[in-house]
Order: structure tokens, then sequence, then C-alpha cells
């Protein structure tokens, strides 16, 4: 064999492997090594990547058991056995898999013909080193120290993103070592949808988005071919097999391996399936063993989320009587309210806002960005927000904002969350009539309560209920679905949402790096409709009687839901 022909073969990854290597099928044995469906959408990608002349790489969506790592770990060492000083690197995302593959790896040398295989030795448990050409394929775990350190890297496989626990660490140490301009070099990223949220979704979004080099990859289920089974009778399909059928053009057997895996393998519990088996990318952000809120609430939401009408900021028209708002384009740096719904007579409304405390949104990484103030509107005839906002600034500006957002909403009850700063920030709405008071003991609400029996103040006996309301609020009826829950149009609210999950400690909270802080915000703001007594919505309301309530500093009060107890802050 010609040393070009020798080296034609090497390079061309599908004619090495194809029925030549190995494989060990999910029902045990071992079979020729010939791409699956998913592998040769894989393969397909990267050739078609390759011919425009840029560098491979890639990020790759799955569904589980799809071939992935073996495609991507085979093409590794592919190019370690074919190029001359060509350092390849897998990363597994446990620590007994670098074992597995490399006896795999092993396997693979062998089943090359002998014309084709350089010389190899042995040199330690975690690397086939290819002595003849000076190539070294290294497999390792993100579980242990930062792997691959100390050459250079020209093939970079990382399987299993969403589950690594510290991404940016290690891609951060890796990624100098490979060099940019190499044609022949690649790096290819592969997981599991997990959730969304963390780093390996905003990668993800960050491709598809045509923000850096990646081209981006997602596999359905039902490109495996395996997936099938004998319906044994005719399917009465429902609408979402019906869906499926005219997107992607399955078949009854497909659809009945469904029905049984569903049934068999996820205990009826379809959402479990979906996340493991997506059809669709949506599908595959969905992790339903950590989401504290529900995927058919998530799902419901995503269908809402739309641009606002407008983003105002807002200011005082004289001595607190009246508010302007004065449209803002996006660069606007001060707060500004994203406007669904401008202020009608007919309805009266809600807010509700969470205060900074200046954290970092993940403790353990000081890059981490800090929380947010936040504000949110309800309609609470309509139930739909109307309104909401996010920056940071002075717990006291704060106050200042939601005030004249509740102002401008018809005099609007409303509340901050009172904990830490957000005692600045009940402070400086203290004037305002309409303020959200605790519920205390009767003697407590005759005459002039003092500021402390004000606002929202989260505590660990009622966080569970704050969350459970909003979940309650939003979850759709047996017999009447979504109507007459709350809407959301908040994109941002949405993505909190999404990564607002249960901590092994059974803590609800945010994805280390997220944030809560809207979601906080509209859980107040759905307190203080709870909580406090409806206003006139007539389009003729008596507009002396408002102004008479904004001078008086106590004012009836028929609502409440934390207990309050005024020696609580002394």
């Amino acid at each position: 064999m010609s040393a070009t022909r020798r080296l034609t073969l090497l390079r061309d990854y599908k004619r090495l492997s194809h029925g030549r290597w190995r494989v060990i099928p999910k029902g045990g044995g071992i079979i020729p090594f010939k791409f699956n469906g998913a592998q040769r959408k894989i393969h397909a990608a990267a050739e078609k990547m390759l011919a425009t002349g840029r560098q491979l790489r890639m990020k790759i969506l799955k569904y589980r058991q799809a071939g992935v790592s073996t495609y991507c770990a085979g093409r590794v060492q592919s190019a370690c056995q074919s190029h001359w000083g060509f350092g390849g690197l897998s990363i597994a995302d446990k620590k007994d898999l670098p074992a597995q593959w490399l006896r795999r790896g092993r396997r693979w040398y062998y089943e090359t013909p002998p014309a084709l295989r350089p010389a190899l030795e042995a040199s330690n448990a975690n690397e086939l080193y290819f002595e003849e050409i000076g190539s070294r394929y290294t497999i390792a775990s993100q579980e242990g120290q930062t792997p691959g350190m100390g050459y250079t890297i020209r093939g970079l496989h990382c399987s299993e993103m969403g589950d690594w626990t510290n991404p940016k660490k290690v891609l951060d140490d890796l990624l100098p070592a490979i060099p940019k301009n190499d044609a022949e070099g690649f790096v290819i990223y592969e997981g599991t949808g997990q959730a969304v949220g963390g780093w390996w979704y905003d990668s993800w979004e960050l491709s598809k988005k045509g923000e850096d080099d990646f081209a981006t990859v997602f596999l359905p289920w039902f490109l495996q071919e395996d997936y099938r089974m004998d319906p044994k009778e005719v399917l009465d399909l429902d609408q979402e097999e019906q869906h499926l059928v005219t997107a992607f053009d399955l078949d009854r057997d497909q659809l009945a391996w469904r029905r049984w895996a569903i049934r068999n393998e996820f205990e009826a519990d379809i959402d479990r399936f979906r996340c493991k088996y997506p059809a669709t990318e949506a599908e595959a952000w969905i992790d339903v063993g950590q989401l504290a809120i529900r995927p058919e609430i998530l799902r419901h939401h995503a269908e809402l989320v739309k641009e606002p009408l407008r983003r105002v900021r807002l200011h005082w028209a004289g001595d607190k009587e009246h508010v302007l708002a004065e449209p803002v384009g996006l660069d606007y740096r001060g707060p500004a309210w994203d406007i669904w719904e401008e202020p009608n007579n007919l309805f009266d409304y809600a807010v509700g806002g969470d205060v900074m405390e200046g954290v970092l949104a993940d403790q353990d990484d000081p890059r981490s960005e800090l929380d947010w103030s936040t504000g949110a509107v309800l309609n609470r005839r309509e139930y739909r927000f109307a309104a909401s906002m996010r920056w940071r600034g002075d717990p006291d500006k704060h106050g200042d904002e939601l005030e004249k957002c509740a102002t401008w909403y018809n005099a609007a009850w409303a509340s901050p969350e009172i904990n830490s700063p957000g005692w600045a920030t009940l402070t400086a709405m203290r004037d305002y009539p309409h303020l959200f008071q605790r519920e205390g003991p009767p003697d407590a609400l005759a005459g002039e309560l003092p500021l402390k029996a004000y606002g929202w103040k989260t505590t660990p006996m009622n966080r569970d209920q704050l969350i459970d309301d909003w979940i309650a609020g939003c979850r759709p009826e047996e017999h009447t679905g979504f109507e007459g829950k709350i809407e959301v149009y908040d994109a941002g609210l949405l993505d909190e949402e999404r990564n607002f999950v249960k901590k092994k400690s059974g803590k609800r909270e945010h994805r280390p790096g997220k944030h809560d802080c809207k979601l906080f915000g509209h859980m107040i703001a759905l307190q203080v409709h709870q909580r406090c007594p409806r206003g006139e919505t007539e389009s003729d309301r008596d507009a002396q009687h408002t102004l008479e309530m904004r001078a008086r500093r106590g004012i009836e009060y028929s609502g409440g839901f934390d207990t309050w107890d005024p020696a609580e802050d002394d």
C-alpha cells in the first residue's frame, strides 16, 4: 500500500473504523462498529463544517444511549493514530469511565489493519501512546484534577457536559492549549440536556445565537433505528402522538416503542420520558428530577412570553400625587419598567418587589454576578402580570421605584420583601398608604402601627408557602386547564422559573450562577393580591377618595399572611 493511500485511509475516520472496529451493544455480545442514525447525523455535520475550511468545533445535544460518546472517542483515537504529534483527549464525566474507554481503545487499535496502525507503547493506565509517530490519546475524568495538562491538545472531546461539576475551570485550563489555526484539530462537546440553566445550557444557547464558532447538532430519539416495537394492535393516537406523526413522520412501530418506554421505564410519567428521550430541543432542556416548578407550567409560560409594549422610566409629577411614564431604550442604565399592560381604571393591581442583598449568584465563583432588585405588577381582576423591572440600585431608591409604580397603577397595594436591606426599601415607602401589613395580635390592629408591622418578611415558616402558592396559581386544573391561571409574559421570569430547582437538602432555590430575584418579586406580588383588600375598579372611581387615602398613614386592613409579633424585631 502506498504511503499516500495509507495516509488517506487513516485520516478518513469512517473508512478506518466502519466495519473494522467492534463495539458492545446494549444487549451484550460484540458487533461491527457501523454508524447508527445519530452517529451518521453527527458525521455529516462534521464533514460539512470541515468542507468550509473551518476548524471542527461542535456541540451535540443528545438522547440517552445514542452512541455519541463512542463516536466522539473513536474520532479522537482515529486522529491520534493517523497524525504526527497529535495530542488527543477525551474527558468523561465519571471516574470509572476512563478505564473502560481505554480498554475499548486498545481493542480498536488491534482491530485496525496492521498496515494502517503505528507502533503502540502503552505508557500508563490512562493513555495510548503511539511511539512511531509521537502521538498520544489520553482519557481522563472531570471529577479528578484538570486532565491533559502539560502537552498540546489538538483534539478534545468532552462527554456528558451537563453533569460536569465545574466545566469553566476545566475548560479555562484546556482550551488555551488548543492551536486556533489547526485545520485538523477539533473540539467536541456532547451531553444530554439535563435542565435549562447551568453552563451547558448557556453554552448551547450561545452557539445557537451564532456568538461563537461552534456548530450545534440536536439528536431526537427517533433517529435510533432499534427504538421500534410491534404495536400488536391498532393504536388510537392521542393529540401528542398525532403531532409526532405529522411533524416528524413517525410510524406506528416507533410510537409503540415510545408508549412502552413511558409505561415501563418511566412509570407513565411522560415528562420524565421527554427529558431523557426528547423529540425537540425544548424537551431536552427539562429535567423533571430537579425542577421545583412543574414542566407543564414552564411549557405554558413559554407559550405566553412576548415582547413588552414599551419600556419606561417613572418619575413624580409634583409632590407624589401623579406619576409620568417616559419611554426609554434598552441601553437606559437607570430603573426601567417593561410594560405589557398600561394602568386601566377598570382594574386594580398588586405590586411586589425583591431587594438585592449584594450576594453572588454562585457563592463558589467570585466571577459570578450579583443579585438584583426587582418589581412586578399583577392585574388582580384578570390574573395577569402587567409590568416588571430589574435593576441594581440602592435599597431606598428601589422603594421609591416601587411606590411610583404602585401609585401609577391606580394606587395599588404594594410591598417589598423587608429581609436584610429591604428594611431601607420599606422605610422609603413609609408614607405610602397602601402598604401590605402583616397580620398581628388583635390589639395591634387598632390605631397607628409601627413601621415594622408592614412589608412582606420571608421566614423559614412561610417560604415554602410562598412558593407553593405561586405553583398553585400557575398550575393547570383537571377540567379547566390553564383557564383563570396566572399569565406571565416576561422571558426573564421564565428563565428564572426554569432555573429554580430542588437541592439535595430539599430547599428550593436558583441554580448556582443563576437568579430568582424576578421570581420572588412576582411571588410577593401574588401574596399582596391574596392578602390585601380589593380596591375600587369602576372607571368613575372617586379621585378625591384616593387623595384622602394618601394623606392617611393608618389604614383599615383586612388581610395579612405571615404572623407578626411586635417583639420579633426588638
